[in-house]
């Protein structure tokens, strides 16, 4: 996917969730959580920059995109949403 289709995927899920009885802040940090959640495991664009060969597509869909790594990314985004929006659950 490229990243439109993953910021799309992102406001999907957040969409899908019932958020009636979430106040503002709990909203905006779903909506973060949801957007950078679907964007991160992409993260591994970097190696472009030091990529000689032409081996990007090597190194995509690797360790970032693996299950392994899915509990470090939702331990980081929990932390960002607690620091940046002051919400807990």
């Amino acid at each position: 996917m490229d990243t439109i289709t993953h910021t799309l995927f992102g406001v999907g899920l957040y969409h899908a969730v019932k958020k009636s009885e979430e106040t503002k802040k709990e909203k905006q940090a779903l909506l973060f959580t949801a957007i950078v959640g679907s964007q991160i495991p992409d993260i591994d664009v970097i190696s472009q920059l030091w990529d000689q060969e032409g081996m990007y597509q090597m190194w995509h869909r690797g360790i970032t995109h693996s299950l392994l790594l899915a509990p470090v990314w939702a331990l980081l985004l929990s932390l960002l949403a607690i620091a940046f929006f002051r919400v807990k659950q």
